[in-house]
Order: structure tokens, then C-alpha cells, then sequence
């Protein structure tokens, strides 16, 4: 007999899809704004020093993403026991 995917689940998994392809693309998103500050600085339209402010606070939403995918991480393995 084969086993078939709960129903109940096909709800929670399309919601951790979702909320993946939102981190991914918020990732993303940071990249690029690395990407056009480094630029920025290179061809001197933007002061080394506001490059460091820019570059604390964009690490500053690295690392609250980090903690929000460890949150869902735990959230779905306490689900599963």
C-alpha cells in the first residue's frame, strides 16, 4: 500500500514554500543593494563612511532573517513531533 500526503498538510507546506520564496527573494533583494553601494563607493557617489552605516544596517536584516528561518525551523520540527 502506498502512503498518501495528508491533506492536512498540502496547507503547511505550500505556506513554508511561500514563506521560503519570500526569504529568498528578501536575500536577494539585499544582494543587489550591496551590489549598487559597493558601486556607489567605488565611483565615489557615496562617502565611505555612510557605505559602513548602509552595510551595519543591511547585516542588521541578514541576521533578524537568520533568526526568523531558525524560528520556523523549530516551529515545523515541533510540529512533526
Amino acid at each position: 500500500m502506498v502512503p498518501r500526503p495528508d491533506p492536512r498538510s498540502e496547507g503547511k507546506q505550500d505556506d513554508l514554500k511561500s514563506r521560503a520564496c519570500q526569504a529568498t527573494k528578501e536575500i536577494a533583494r539585499v544582494k543587489t543593494q550591496l551590489q549598487e553601494m559597493i558601486d556607489k563607493v567605488l565611483c565615489g557617489e557615496l562617502k565611505r563612511s555612510d557605505a559602513v552605516v548602509r552595510g551595519q544596517l543591511l547585516n542588521v536584516k541578514v541576521r533578524t532573517l537568520e533568526v526568523e528561518r531558525k524560528i520556523k525551523e523549530t516551529e515545523q520540527l515541533e510540529e512533526r513531533i
